[in-house]
């Protein structure tokens, strides 16, 4: 028998799967590595952040090369605006992050 405070993290992995599936399955390593705050993952032109520590502020990326041509919360399909300079990326998120333990923003890249 499983206990239950590991059914209950069970639980919590598979619902996240569920909205965040995206950002782990067939994808590769991201285009940024070694980030404060947040990991890359991606496929094809998708670009996935995995934000743990959600900012305050806009979401300041730097080194990403493609241009980003959207980006969105898969947790509730959510459109995010951003603004691309040719210093930085900044994604203007919500004040809360949708998932408890780390939030995903999908960027559709050129």
């Amino acid at each position: 028998m499983i206990q239950p405070e590991f059914q209950e993290r069970l639980g919590d992995i598979g619902n996240w799967i569920t909205v965040n599936g995206e950002s782990i399955y067939g994808t590769t390593f991201g285009p940024l590595q070694g980030e404060q705050g947040y990991r890359t993952t991606a496929r094809g032109s998708d670009v996935f952040l995995h934000v743990f520590d959600w900012p305050s502020t806009p979401l300041k990326i730097t080194g990403l090369k493609p241009k980003v041509l959207s980006a969105r919360l898969p947790a509730n399909n959510q459109p995010l605006s951003f603004k691309e300079t040719d210093a930085d990326l900044q994604i203007t998120l919500p004040q809360n992050a949708p998932d408890k333990y780390v939030s995903v923003v999908a960027l559709r890249t050129l």
